[in-house]
């Protein structure tokens, strides 16, 4: 049995959780796939990568 607490602590965990996804290549993407590769190498993860190359294109945008 779940108690209270742990319900609300979960339901506040998910509300603060901004966004989970999940990337997935087709196997025609290979330029998206190569460059996610050069990236993790800079920033040690995928994740990583993605969330630096976000950044970057937004402000990029804003400019």
């Amino acid at each position: 049995m779940v108690s209270q607490a742990h319900k609300n602590a979960t339901k506040t965990y998910r509300a603060k959780s901004l966004k989970n996804m999940s990337l997935t290549f087709s196997q025609h993407d290979t330029e998206s796939y190569a460059a996610l590769c050069e990236l993790e190498k800079v920033y040690g993860s995928a994740s990583g990568a993605i969330k630096a190359a976000l950044i970057a294109h937004a402000k990029s945008l804003k400019s």
